[in-house]
């Protein structure tokens, strides 16, 4: 019997992804993107679930078949992908069944290391099957190593959080990190309401539920997974955005008819989100320093019905602007359940070379606002460097004024994690707000 093409597609890229050096390794490259478009919308659901669990369990998984396999190393990285597959599923994926996972993954196994390396996946699956929790194997102690395996993060960023947040809220972070991502749906109220979408849905097999934005709808676990191969999809009645992405775009005041500039677009969602707003009336720039990541807006402009939207160089950007937004690249330490690659290439060192990217991000963009402007800084991180820390040393020099500056911490299944300021000019050096 042939392995399921999902299983297939997440251990291919998690072949590749294993040998690669973890503080750049990603899930799939533009050369070879992930999950592969020959498969259907749900296996392709399916595949990004079970290689991004994998990554985000990758310490605990290793520990654990390490155990088990008395001191033979998995090699090649196919094996060690097979059984990193295949443990992940036993463990962690109430849905799988222990038959099939164990079929597929020693077919995995053989692929790569021939009988031998089934044999010996064979042998290893089936006994992690006889007692399949992870309390059977591990213990979360109470040591920062002993953490970095229970929950799979660096020990760097287990003491981080911890000094930060305490023990108790330091472990609520790493579980939000580690849960499966929720799917939110940003209503186009150019073309429906919530309430609306919620119904025309529902008419596709699709359940959603009401989150604390109005006008976002979160997937429920149950019904359709290839909700953007449905009809409301293509008829562009709603965009993939989560409630704390949302709540971004809420702080730039919007209003018809202004000039916005949404400086870091790429791959712009926040920037028809703004268009959306604006009700299409007025315009929206988006740029980014990495031009190709916009190739895809323009389309996704069209399907949402939206025409304000252009795509600028940088010395294309024209008259300053009422509205700037500047989403900065960041550690994203507020979406490790989103991006699974994420936590092993924390470092303070990789902070500290992110927080001067952050800084030369924000003094070009901020030279773009006009007087009376808004500008919002945000970004997907929760750390304070990269926010708070960051905006009241950089705010006083570009003549900025920091009227509401704050952080969310993930909740699982709630909402992602991000941090965010609202900026306007100064008038003539004080702290009166411009108009």
């Amino acid at each position: 019997m042939a392995v399921a093409p999902a299983r297939r597609a997440a251990w291919d890229v998690l072949c590749a992804y294993l040998v690669a050096d973890p503080k750049t390794a990603r899930l799939g490259s533009k050369k070879r993107p992930f999950p592969p478009a020959s498969l259907d919308g749900r296996d392709r659901a399916s595949a990004r679930r079970l290689a991004g669990a994998v990554v985000r369990r990758r310490l605990t998984l290793d520990t654990i078949v390490a155990q088990l396999a008395k001191g033979r190393r998995p090699r090649p990285a196919g094996l060690r992908a097979a059984l990193l597959l295949g443990a992940w599923e036993l463990l962690f994926d109430p849905t799988a069944t222990a038959r099939a996972t164990v079929r597929d993954a020693v077919d995995l196994a053989r692929n790569a290391a021939g009988e031998g390396g089934a044999r010996f996946a064979n042998a290893l699956l089936r006994r992690l099957a006889s007692a399949p929790s992870v309390e059977a194997w591990l213990s979360p102690g109470t040591e920062t190593g002993d953490w970095s395996v229970w929950w799979s993060y660096p020990p760097e960023l287990i003491e981080r959080w911890i000094a930060a947040h305490g023990a108790d809220a330091a472990a609520e972070l790493f579980e939000a990190g580690n849960a499966e991502p929720s799917l939110s749906l940003r209503a186009n109220t150019t073309r429906t309401e919530p309430h609306e979408l919620a119904e025309h849905l529902a008419k596709e097999d699709v359940a959603t539920k009401p989150t604390e934005h109005p006008i976002v709808l979160r997937l429920e676990r149950t019904g359709r997974s290839d909700v953007l191969e449905t009809k409301c999809f293509e008829g562009g009645l709603f965009s993939v955005q989560d409630p704390t992405q949302a709540e971004v775009v809420d702080l730039l005041d919007l209003s018809p008819g202004q000039r916005v500039l949404d400086y870091c677009a790429a791959p712009g969602g926040k920037s028809t989100a703004i268009a959306e707003a604006i009700r299409d009336d007025g315009e929206v720039v988006a740029f980014d320093v990495d031009p190709e990541r916009l190739t895809r807006l323009p389309a996704e402009a069209a399907r949402l019905g939206l025409g304000c939207i252009r795509v600028a160089g940088a010395d294309d950007l024209g008259a300053a602007f009422d509205r700037i937004l500047v989403d900065v690249p960041c550690s994203n330490t507020g979406v490790l359940h989103r991006r699974p690659e994420a936590r092993w290439r924390f470092s303070t060192e990789q902070l500290a070379r992110q927080v001067v990217t952050q800084e030369s991000i924000l003094r070009k963009a901020a030279t773009h606002l006009a007087p009376g402007g808004r500008l919002v800084y945000s970004t997907c991180s929760i750390e304070p460097e990269e926010n708070e820390d960051l905006i009241a040393r950089l705010a006083p020099e570009l003549g900025l004024r920091v009227v509401w500056a704050g952080r969310t911490l993930p909740c699982i299944d709630q909402r992602d994690g991000g941090g965010a300021a609202v900026l306007t000019p100064l008038v003539n050096g004080s702290e009166r707000e411009s108009e």
